[in-house]
């Protein structure tokens, strides 16, 4: 079993007994997969492992988005207190999903296509 450690073809060679190779983490790039396959050693990793923070990161991320929360953090650190400049609709008062986020992107003639909009120049 191996995370981040290279295992290259001296590596494979080395352990005669080799069955298979079975990485915790997602890729693949730090395992010589051409060479393993031609001793008809199995490779193996765990792709699922970061799913769980993938979607972690995109909740904090359309958070971020919705209360601008890293202006918010930036001016309360530098003793500021700007609540209404950084107050924002709730979940409850704003449309979510790709309609919504379609309308907080930067207009353009190409979206407003896409979208059965007239563009505007």
């Amino acid at each position: 079993m191996v995370r981040s450690s290279a295992v290259g073809k001296v590596a494979i060679d080395a352990a005669k007994d080799l069955k298979f190779i079975a990485r915790v983490g997602s890729g693949l790039e730090n395992i010589d997969v051409e060479h393993s396959r031609r001793r008809n050693i199995l490779v193996l990793n765990s792709p699922e492992g970061n799913r769980d923070g993938v979607g972690e990161t995109c909740v904090m991320l359309t958070l971020e988005l919705m209360k601008v929360l890293v202006r918010a953090n930036a001016q309360v650190r530098a003793g500021l207190w700007r609540r209404e400049e950084n107050r924002a609709p709730t979940s409850m008062e704003r449309p979510s999903g790709s309609s919504a986020m379609a309308k907080w992107v930067a207009p353009s003639p190409k979206a407003a296509r896409f979208r059965g909009e007239s563009a505007r120049a």
